[in-house]
């Protein structure tokens, strides 16, 4: 039907690799997410548009999160009283 799916496994296998998470499991989450719908927890099938959208949310938080992370690092390497190389 409608709903979103992985046109590229080897793809997501690599991330999951890289990331070292369950193949199974990322696709899942990517494609057909659990959510709150009242008092109970639902599996949605995201179309291809809901499944897009969720990717590049997921990509933006990974990047804000590493560079949030790297100008931590070198504000703590710049502020020691050490020469920094």
């Amino acid at each position: 039907g409608e709903g979103a799916k992985i046109e590229n496994p080897e793809v997501i296998g690599k991330i999951a690799e890289l990331w070292n998470l369950d193949k199974e499991f990322f696709e899942k989450a990517l494609v057909r997410p659990r959510v709150q719908a009242g008092r109970e927890i639902v599996e949605k099938h995201l179309n291809k548009e809901e499944a897009a959208y969720a990717r590049e949310a997921m990509c933006k938080s990974i990047y804000e999160r590493c560079f949030l992370w790297l100008v931590k690092k070198l504000n703590r390497v710049l502020a020691s009283a050490t020469e920094a190389n």
